[in-house]
């Protein structure tokens, strides 16, 4: 049987690019604990829940078939993007097909894994009456004859296995499908360079306006990909330029579900310790407004 248990939403080939070169760890604050301590951790130890992606039948005995086969491939194929991106020093031809291709579906299919979505997806579910809705068809085995009882549907849409699963069909159908109104939006490339670093969480991604619908995930964000290096789509007659990476930072800690990361424990003290002094200052929502304003 298999020992799939540890099932990562935010993929461990992405965490692994804000190790320490020193000791291969990094460190990370968790905004639930107690006591606002800052810990040793390595990828495998944060940003996973058991089983997520696992589907239970009616026996209720995980088979992890999604997290061994399906997010194995995909998360082998972005890694390749979003690795050279993290390390190349060739900033002439960066965005191939494949490299954009493979960020856009990285976008998407990490926000739908993401617990910061379950929310959203278990609403989409509660409001379906068909698998339609998500793109889905249901059909005999033999005759392959798509049924249409509608409480069969019902019942298909409330179960365990089609929440997990779904997630993906969500991540490929935005992916796949082309927004007239952010045609004119463009990747760009920025490379840190001078006093600090660029944090990770358990929820990466800065979208100017949160997703509401899967046009929004073809919309203006921001992602750090490296201690050193960070993604931003924007519109592209917009200046060369780009947000404060200490906006940033501070912008992903107010979103973090839990886990804040940094390959430098100094400097993630130093911005845990500006974030909270903000916040009981009340100027969050006012900082949030200037991430943008560049």
């Amino acid at each position: 049987m298999s020992k799939s248990v540890r099932h990562h939403f935010v993929p461990q080939f992405y965490l692994r690019n804000f190790l320490s070169e020193r000791s291969g760890s990094f460190f990370v604050y968790d905004k639930k604990g107690k006591g606002n301590k800052i810990s040793v951790k390595s990828p495998k130890q944060v940003c996973y829940e058991n089983h997520r992606n696992s589907f239970f039948g009616k026996e209720n005995i995980p088979v992890p078939f999604l997290e061994e086969k399906t997010y194995t491939i995909f998360d082998r194929k972005h890694s390749e993007s979003i690795n050279f991106l993290a390390k190349t020093n060739d900033f002439e031809e960066i965005w191939t097909k494949n490299n954009v291709e493979n960020i856009e579906f990285f976008i998407s299919l990490l926000h739908w894994r993401l617990p910061s979505s379950d929310s959203k997806l278990d609403h989409k579910i509660k409001v379906a009456e068909r698998v339609e809705d998500f793109g889905l068809t249901i059909s005999t085995r033999k005759s392959q004859k798509i049924i249409n009882d509608l409480s069969f549907h019902k019942e298909i849409l409330q179960t365990r296995d089609f929440r997990t699963a779904v997630r993906i069909n969500l991540a490929v159908n935005t992916f796949m499908e082309e927004f007239e109104k952010h045609k004119s939006l463009e990747w760009r490339l920025f490379a840190l360079q001078g006093y600090g670093n660029f944090l990770t969480t358990d929820n990466p991604m800065l979208f100017k306006l949160y997703p509401q619908k899967a046009s929004d995930l073809r919309s203006e964000v921001i992602l750090p990909i490296s201690q050193n290096r960070a993604l931003i789509r924007i519109d592209e007659n917009h200046p060369s330029v780009f947000p404060k990476p200490a906006f940033i930072n501070l912008m992903l800690i107010d979103q973090a579900e839990r886990f804040i990361i940094s390959p430098n424990k100094l400097y993630l003290e130093e911005c845990i310790k500006v974030y909270h002094q903000l916040k009981e200052n009340g100027e969050i929502d006012n900082l949030k407004s200037k991430l943008w304003n560049f």
